[in-house]
């Protein structure tokens, strides 16, 4: 298919003056980008001042998946930016761009369930839940020795056991945990193995922290596990 290259700089250039559209504009580019405009492209605005426009461009390659790999390098630059809207679309592209040879990426993304915004929070737990087992890996073998790391060595390997154990027993005692970061890990985990027991992510609901309960209830819903009246 042909693609418009006129339409694409055209749409490209009226976000990086930083028009605002509600979307439309960032939508229409992202058919330009689906029809075959060069991902590449894209960098213009990961690279831009302003953090709206740097949104926007992390938003667009997350949305465009694989074939905005490309990309990676640039993206992972930007997992700890201060806009807490970059951070939240970076997850996406993680999940949708890294591979088992991305560890280092994956590493910098498992840093955000402890992030100080809410809803970053949020789209880190998803993060935890979507990511592949060969993504898990990857970030297992990318993990370091200290303190902190070690917490997350052990959550991984807490959502790798989940899909190959039917026991979940691991999973409901880190999420009455006080840990919080293996308490989220546990979060992940039980909506990692909803489908074949609900059980744990229905524990889940009764989290003292309102990030992960707000996680747990999104899941269930996705589910399709009825939360009552």
């Amino acid at each position: 298919m042909i693609t418009n290259l006129t339409l694409g700089d055209e749409l490209l250039s009226r976000l990086l003056r930083g028009e605002a559209g509600g979307g439309e504009l960032e939508n229409r580019l992202l058919a330009e980008l689906h029809a075959g405009y060069p991902a590449t492209k894209l960098r213009l605005l990961l690279r831009a001042d302003h953090e709206q426009i740097i949104a926007s461009g992390v938003w667009l390659a997350a949305e465009l998946g694989v074939g905005a790999r490309p990309l990676l390098d640039d993206v992972v630059g930007l997992i700890h930016h201060p806009f807490l809207k970059v951070r939240f679309f970076a997850l996406d592209y993680l999940v949708a761009c890294t591979g088992p040879a991305d560890g280092r990426a994956i590493g910098l993304g498992l840093d955000l369930i402890e992030d100080p915004e809410p809803s970053v929070r949020w789209c880190a737990l998803v993060f935890l839940a979507t990511l592949s087992d060969a993504q898990l890996r990857a970030g297992l073998l990318a993990t370091a020795g200290d303190e902190r790391a070690m917490a997350h060595k052990q959550g991984l390997q807490l959502l790798l056991g989940a899909a190959a154990s039917p026991d979940t027993a691991a999973i409901t005692s880190h999420l009455a945990s006080t840990d919080s970061m293996l308490h989220k890990y546990a979060a992940a985990a039980a909506a990692r193995i909803v489908r074949r027991d609900p059980r744990p992510l229905m524990q889940a609901i009764d989290s003292v922290d309102p990030t992960i309960k707000q996680f747990a209830m999104d899941m269930a819903e996705r589910a399709g596990i009825s939360l009552g009246p």
